[in-house]
């Protein structure tokens, strides 16, 4: 009965000291009991280091994926960053050429614009010439009528003289 009691008690002093540790030890018996702790103690202590290992290679696995899992967030963030700089340099460019474009308008729309008004003001200057020919055209037949009529009125009154 009294080894019992001390089974119980070193049981629960293990327990009191070893509370981190997830698979309580058995207790230490006398040299038979002790010998078969043994290996039952290094299968627990196997396991443990197998738990350990497992723990410790499950924790490596997550922060390589964690690792891949940046970088893929970075080269993603800097892939869009890429994207979104040839997408403004692609922005940039068009609307230098539509401004280059509406400048080139701008200018061949003013180019025919003083075409025009140089055409208008020819075709004015043109009219203008043609009206001064035709004006002096006019007063050289008038003076002509005059000179003619002068003329008849001098052979009129020669004649009249004559008679």
């Amino acid at each position: 009965m009294s080894s019992s009691c001390s089974v119980v008690m070193v049981t629960k002093e293990q327990l009191m000291l070893d509370l981190d540790q997830s698979e309580p030890q058995p207790p230490v018996r006398n040299g038979a009991a002790a010998a078969f702790a043994r290996p039952e103690q290094q299968r627990a202590a196997q396991r443990a280091e197998r738990r350990r290992q497992e723990a410790e290679k499950k924790r490596l696995e997550r922060e390589e994926e964690e690792r891949r899992q940046r970088e893929k967030e970075e080269r993603e963030e800097r892939e869009g960053r890429m994207f979104e700089e040839l997408e403004e340099e692609r922005r940039r460019r068009a609307e230098e050429l539509r401004l280059k474009r509406e400048g080139e308008e701008e200018q061949r729309r003013v180019r025919e614009e003083e075409k025009r008004e140089r055409e208008r003001r020819e075709q004015v200057e043109v009219e203008r010439e043609r009206r001064r020919q035709e004006e002096r055209k006019r007063q050289m037949e008038r003076l002509q009528r005059m000179r003619e009529e002068e003329e008849k009125r001098r052979a009129g009154e020669e004649e009249q003289r004559y008679l």
